[in-house]
């Protein structure tokens, strides 16, 4: 069970960001999407810190060399900060489900950079299970019946400017799994998760802060937290997003490969489906059931040890 830590981290990745996806977007349809990332990781950053100094006894991560700190820190940047502000500003635009179909592209991206940066490549079970889990999420976020929980009428012009900041989030987020996993280190030279996820989120906050005051939204975005609508889905957002499921999708970044863990967290749509049957009474068709059916296989493929 051990060997499969990275992997069930990924999956309860997917899980934490479920939920945190719909309320992001719940609270990004009241002040827009810029003030939701921002108050997400200024708030989770001093969490973060605190959790740190009760686990490991220090609020700063320390004997990190310099490159590593690097590494992380631009990991952070371009995830956290650009990545999340691109991937905030569509699930806005066009809603979560729409959101995380172009989201889905994400694995394959990254599959690509590990390959160029960090050497890394698939076994046969692997890539096999890459591809059929990839067909299972894309079954489910084919499926019409699964958007109606969104009930904006989209433009054309919504659309496409929506599916642009929703492929610029996917980039941002495959470098930065490939940079964190080059900064965090494997093995015996492995950081702890934790730590990575302090020095990731410092770089991703001082970012989105900087191009807050820059703008000039800084303030607006911290008025927000007043207004009830926003403030209850945005405090437990940031439990279930940059706090624990960032710091697990560091676990599954650091024991398995990057592409693996990559599409294991891309299985938030399908943890959608009964959220939103739930939560707006949306119908569950074949076309879900048959792309939950053939993610889960997809997920039993990629642990085939071979």
């Amino acid at each position: 069970m051990s060997n499969y830590v990275g992997e069930f981290a990924g999956i309860t990745t997917a899980l934490l960001w479920a939920f945190g996806t719909l309320l992001a977007a719940r609270a990004g349809r009241h002040v827009g999407s810029n003030a939701v990332n921002e108050l997400r990781l200024l708030i989770a950053l001093p969490v973060l810190m605190v959790v740190h100094r009760l686990w490991l006894g220090a609020f700063w991560p320390t004997g990190i060399a310099v490159e590593a700190r690097a590494w992380l820190s631009i990991s952070g940047f371009v995830g956290l900060a650009l990545g999340d502000m691109c991937y905030f500003a569509s699930i806005t635009r066009i809603g979560p489900r729409l959101g995380a179909l172009l989201m889905a592209t994400a694995p394959a991206m990254t599959a690509v950079l590990a390959r160029i940066v960090l050497d890394e490549t698939l076994g046969g079970w692997q890539l096999l299970g890459l591809l059929v889990t990839s067909l299972g999420i894309a079954l489910v976020l084919a499926d019409r019946h699964g958007r109606r929980e969104w009930d904006a009428d989209l433009t054309r012009a919504q659309l496409v400017v929506g599916a642009i900041l929703g492929l610029l989030g996917a980039l941002g987020q495959a470098l930065g799994n490939v940079l964190s996993k080059l900064g965090a280190g494997t093995g015996a030279s492995e950081m702890h998760p934790l730590s990575a996820v302090v020095v990731r989120m410092t770089a991703g906050t001082l970012g989105v802060l900087v191009i807050a005051i820059v703008l000039g939204r800084l303030g607006k975005s911290l008025r927000a937290m007043r207004r009830r609508e926003v403030r209850g889905p945005i405090l437990l957002a940031v439990v279930l997003g940059p706090t624990l499921g960032v710091s697990l999708y560091q676990v599954a970044i650091q024991r398995t490969d990057a592409a693996v863990a990559a599409i294991l967290v891309s299985l938030t749509p399908i943890y959608l489906i009964p959220i939103a049957r739930i939560a707006y009474g949306s119908r569950i068709t074949w076309r879900a059931v048959t792309g939950t059916v053939t993610a889960v296989i997809g997920i039993a493929l990629l642990m085939v040890r071979a």
